[in-house]
C-alpha cells in the first residue's frame, strides 16, 4: 500500500513539475511573430465612400490566429469591425484595399491605426500596433 502511495505521489509531482515548465515556456518564451517593415499610402487624398489603399511591407514568422482591429483617427475615432484571420508565413509587400471610407465621416486629416493580436498559445497573445502616415479625406 505504501508503494502505491509513493508511486502516485511521484507521478503527481512529475506532472506538476512538467505543467510548471510548460506554463513558464508559454508565458516567458520570446516569440518572434511578425515584423512590419513599412507602411505607405498609395495616395494622400481619399474621397468618402472610396477604398483606402495603403502598401504594407511585412513578414509573418509564425502562423497563428490573428485578430485585426482598425480605426480611422482624427478628432474622432471611427472603429471598423474586427476580423479574425490566419495569415500565411513569409515576407511580402501587399497593397491593402479592404477598407471603404464611410460616407458619413467628416472631412479632414486622418491616419489609420491598426492593432493586431496574435494568439500564440492558450495563455499568451502578442500585440502589434502600427499606423499609416496622415492623409486627407474629402467629399
Amino acid at each position: 500500500m505504501n508503494k502505491l502511495f509513493f508511486y502516485i505521489s511521484m507521478i503527481t509531482l512529475i506532472l506538476a513539475f512538467g505543467l510548471i515548465i510548460l506554463i513558464s515556456y508559454w508565458t516567458l518564451y520570446p516569440y518572434k511573430i511578425a515584423e512590419i517593415k513599412s507602411v505607405n499610402l498609395v495616395q494622400k487624398q481619399y474621397k468618402l465612400g472610396h477604398p483606402l489603399r495603403y502598401e504594407l511591407d511585412f513578414c509573418i514568422y509564425t502562423k497563428t490566429p490573428v485578430t485585426i482591429t482598425k480605426q480611422l483617427v482624427n478628432d474622432i475615432i471611427f472603429n471598423f469591425p474586427s476580423s479574425r484571420v490566419m495569415i500565411e508565413t513569409g515576407c511580402r509587400k501587399e497593397v491593402i484595399t479592404s477598407l471603404i471610407i464611410p460616407k458619413h465621416l467628416p472631412e479632414g486629416i486622418y491616419y489609420l491605426k491598426v492593432h493586431v493580436i496574435h494568439q500564440v498559445n492558450p495563455l499568451r497573445s502578442i500585440n502589434i500596433e502600427w499606423q499609416t502616415p496622415k492623409f486627407e479625406i474629402i467629399k
